[in-house]
């Protein structure tokens, strides 16, 4: 009896607790569209903090794209991670961009693998493909030194 009223609660519990983090998102996504940059970085930050791929992305976006906070790339880029790492194809392709624009061999290489990861996951092929082409053609060696 004591285990079916503790698997009850905890299932309660994690419905809950999806609900919640899924109109904390759509709160998040409404401030952002409508310009309020400020209260929307504030509840993406919660949520990208608890391991929130989606607000991790949107966290990177804002702070390389300075919306609601100064702009810096090296914080951007460990928000884009941290999302990418849990397989968000959009950060990986993000990744990907940013690493090829360097234009050096090293991150030549991280560029692709990120390329390759979000071509792993599946999703959104067809962009990811697009991507791909319009990405300047690439040495071999530039990529394989």
């Amino acid at each position: 009896m004591t285990l079916k009223i503790l698997n009850f609660s905890l299932i309660v519990f994690l419905v809950i607790t999806t609900n919640i983090m899924a109109n904390s998102l759509d709160d998040a996504n409404k401030y952002y569209n409508n310009g309020n940059f400020l209260k929307a970085y504030e509840l993406y930050q919660v949520m990208a903090e608890e391991g929130n791929a989606k607000a991790q992305l949107r966290i990177g976006i804002m702070q390389l794209g300075g919306e609601g906070v100064s702009k810096n790339l090296v914080e951007g880029i460990k928000w884009y991670e941290m999302a990418a790492k849990k397989n968000h194809t959009e950060a990986q392709l993000k990744l990907g961009l940013i690493y090829y624009s360097n234009n050096n061999s090293e991150d030549f290489k991280t560029s692709f693998k990120w390329f390759k990861k979000a071509l792993e996951n599946g999703e959104d092929t067809d962009r990811i493909k697009k991507v791909a082409i319009k990405v300047q053609p690439i040495k071999r060696s530039q990529v394989y030194s």
